[in-house]
């Protein structure tokens, strides 16, 4: 009995972080806190330019060509990989992993449960990669002119111009509050404790 209560602390002192992993896993979900304020403001305000040039219809065209490329070109305090996850896709570059999926199905019942806004995640990959997640929650009425009900808030103009440049379009029917996606931010364990160091010697 005593070898098996050995053998469970040894365990379970083996899986629980250790002062370093939790000071890189605390940093990384600072990073992208700021990483993912910094890739909403820029995407929003050049979604608000082009609703305000051309309507919903052109805010389809511009989130058709230009939102993966702005995230690309996102100068970030160190190297990371951005990309938007959702549990209802409309660009095929927003389909979640697996990892991603488990999380994003995570947000929403915590939305259902009543968490307006859930905190974001970090989670630790095998191969030393972090990621970082936080909820993307619609509460821009702005946005069901893409993403509301079709033929009501959805222009049919607007819908067909979705089903045309996304034929397996799955990201309508939302309402206020619903969770549209999240923010995937992928760092590598290698930069967070080089930016440590950085930071260190100031």
């Amino acid at each position: 009995m005593k070898r098996f209560v050995y053998l469970v602390l040894l365990l379970t002192t083996a899986c629980k972080p250790t002062a370093d992993e939790k000071a890189i896993e605390l940093t990384a979900l600072d990073l992208g806190n700021q990483i993912s304020i910094q890739a909403q403001q820029t995407l929003g305000k050049q979604l608000t330019l082009a609703m305000a040039e051309g309507g919903p219809v052109h805010a389809v065209s511009f989130c058709n060509t230009a939102a993966y490329p702005i995230l690309d070109t996102l100068q970030t305090i160190v190297p990371t990989s951005i990309k938007r996850a959702s549990l209802n896709v409309r660009n095929p570059s927003d389909a979640p992993t697996e990892m991603e999926q488990r999380v994003l199905e995570t947000f929403t019942l915590e939305i259902e449960a009543g968490i307006e806004n859930p905190g974001p995640r970090i989670i630790a990959l095998p191969d030393n990669r972090l990621i970082y997640l936080k909820p993307i929650i619609l509460n821009n009425p702005i946005c069901l002119n893409c993403h509301g009900k079709a033929g009501t808030e959805i222009s049919d103009e607007t819908y067909a111009l979705i089903r045309q440049l996304y034929p397996n379009d799955n990201a309508i029917n939302h309402r206020m509050g619903d969770l549209r996606g999240a923010w995937s931010i992928t760092f590598n364990k290698a930069d967070i404790i080089e930016y440590l160091k950085e930071n260190s010697q100031e």
